[in-house]
């Protein structure tokens, strides 16, 4: 890598690619340092890629497109790898049979390090000290490691593909993605950059579109935030939403692929940076007149999106994921109550049926104490219950049951739809918080303390087998100690589609309970009705129908809930 930038900035772009080309050949056969990889690393090979598409030295335009969108693929955030990190181990300790093939493909990746760091180091001699014997020795020794290594991956593969594809994901090509998309779809995947921010579109006839927009992470953040406030009403007052800004960023994210838009009905969204805190549906499509939010052109209007935490998840849930056989419709966990303190003011990450989020380190039980409660949510999943045929007395645990325990206690792969009514926290929000969580009551249990966080490792060890889980969480996406926290978002589904969920339903800031009964309510009943039509175009119907109720039409009544995962019905 560093090779690559030095030859690109000596004027070499030909050379600099031939290496950037083998830092990616060495990276998909590493999946340790393919794990360390930020999305950042790989700024300079795409701007190298699109700097040669837009020269007339470039002799195949596609093909380094094509190249780009995968490469665009490569590297994570740091918190959404934390959060893959933790739930890979986590699930590795808890299923022996996991742990056993797992240990063993670590192992090969080990002995296949050392002998190509011993090699590095015959091979950094001086040319007459070298030991060509020795060199060749080593060589054919990494070569037999390699190929271990090799059978060890197939293996893990093979016994545990959801694991597999957790912790080694393959990149997809814009071929490979076109033929997972149905005729009126298109996937369109953002990566925000250094210096400008990478837009890929790739259709069902395996058309690709893309543009590298000058517009640097940085600026996308500050403007992200801008629109974010317009939905922020924490002030206690309605605030305004910046329709202009909405219709701006509309032009300089999807502007260039303006005509490629035509005939999508469904867009499958891979964002990435502070774009995983926008909600799609808040983009306005043609020049607004400033506050007048019922005729805006909404570009929901036009579409309805879904969201994936990675552009692989969408082979993951149309190659592996089935219809849910669940009998029960719904159950939900809400209004905890965070002022239960252990002994000396802490509650510790350990004991009976609790994932231990800390490790050698306490959570100071006054800073759970201090998030806002939430005793709305109590009419919300009790109006939910029986919307959806269920007896909100059996069907809705609150208050001081609604703990850890509970849920891992409650057979969740008997009900189809889901809902956590609480607060969704971001790694370091809460001090020695690794990974995502859910907020949850805190409790005293027999051999240890309940921290009352249900994290994305604890997740992914639960047993779902869900159409639907909800996040009406109290600003589940957005802004928290001046950052956006789509992150959390992105590790929470993570989590939840290992578990077995087929979707999340999940709200990016804090929603009253009137229009998010009617969102959700309207949402699940139109896909229950028509299940053909998709997950979906179900909330962007409710989200249109909301809409044109009186007053509703400002965005933080309709757009607050996002699809994340599957859209479509599993067969």
């Amino acid at each position: 890598m560093t090779q690559a930038r030095v030859e690109r900035s000596a004027g070499q772009p030909e050379r600099a690619l031939e290496l950037w080309r083998e830092t990616r050949r060495i990276l998909l056969c590493d999946p340790a340092a393919l794990a360390q990889l930020q999305t950042q690393d790989m700024d300079g090979y795409l701007e190298l890629l699109f700097e040669l598409m837009d020269s007339n030295a470039a002799g195949d335009k596609l093909a380094l497109l094509d190249e780009a969108f995968t490469v665009s693929q490569l590297g994570q955030t740091p918190a959404a790898g934390r959060a893959v990190t933790q739930v890979a181990a986590r699930l590795a300790e808890t299923d022996p049979e996991v742990r056993e093939t797992a240990r063993a493909l670590q192992d090969a990746l080990k002995a296949r390090q050392d002998i190509q760091y011993e090699l590095g180091v015959e091979q950094s001699k001086p040319f007459l000290e070298r030991d060509t014997a020795k060199e060749e020795a080593l060589k054919a020794r990494l070569r037999t490691a390699a190929e271990e290594y090799e059978l060890r991956e197939q293996q893990l593969q093979a016994r545990f593909p959801r694991y597999g594809r957790l912790v080694t994901p393959t990149p997809l090509n814009a071929a490979e993605v076109a033929k997972l998309l149905r005729s009126n779809e298109a996937l369109l995947r953002l990566l925000p950059g250094q210096r400008e921010t990478w837009v890929f579109l790739v259709k069902a006839d395996g058309a690709v579109q893309g543009a590298a927009v000058k517009l640097p992470a940085q600026q996308l953040t500050v403007q992200v935030e801008r629109l974010r406030a317009g939905v922020d009403a924490s002030s206690g007052r309605l605030p305004d939403f910046d329709l202009l800004l909405a219709h701006n960023l509309y032009q300089q994210l999807l502007g260039p692929l303006e005509s490629a838009l035509v005939g999508v009905e469904h867009l499958i969204v891979a964002p990435s940076g502070s774009l995983l805190s926008l909600p799609p549906a808040l983009l306005v499509r043609r020049a607004p007149e400033p506050g007048n939010y019922r005729e805006a052109a909404w570009l929901v209007r036009d579409m309805a999106f879904s969201l994936l935490p990675s552009v692989v998840a969408l082979e993951q849930f149309r190659q592996v994921a089935g219809s849910s056989q669940a009998r029960l419709p719904f159950i939900g966990f809400g209004d905890p109550v965070f002022s239960t303190t252990g002994p000396a003011g802490t509650v510790r990450g350990s004991g009976s049926g609790v994932d231990r989020v800390v490790e050698d380190c306490e959570f100071n039980a006054r800073t759970l104490s201090q998030l806002a409660q939430l005793p709305e949510t109590e009419v919300e999943l009790r109006t939910l219950a029986r919307t959806l045929g269920a007896r909100p007395d059996q069907a809705v645990v609150l208050g001081r049951q609604a703990t850890v325990s509970t849920v891992e206690a409650s057979n969740l792969q008997n009900y189809r739809i889901i809902a956590f009514a609480t607060h969704a926290l971001l790694p370091g929000e809460l001090d020695c918080l690794k990974e995502p969580a859910l907020a949850l009551t805190p409790q005293a249990v027999a051999d240890g303390e309940d921290n009352g966080l249900l994290s994305a490792s604890a997740i992914a060890n639960l047993k779902l087998d869900a159409e639907w889980v909800l996040l009406s969480a109290c600003n589940t996406a957005g802004g928290g100690g001046g950052r956006l926290r789509g992150e959390a978002l992105s590790g929470l589904a993570t989590a939840f589609f290992y578990a077995g969920s087929r979707a999340l339903l999940a709200s990016h800031w804090y929603v009253v309970s009137e229009p998010t009964v009617f969102l959700t309510t309207r949402t699940f009943d139109a896909y229950q009705q028509s299940p053909s039509i998709g997950r979906a175009e179900a909330l962007r119907r409710a989200q249109l129908a909301l809409l044109e109720q009186p007053n509703m039409a400002h965005p933080i009544f309709w757009a607050a809930f996002t699809l994340i995962g599957e859209s479509s019905p599993l067969q």
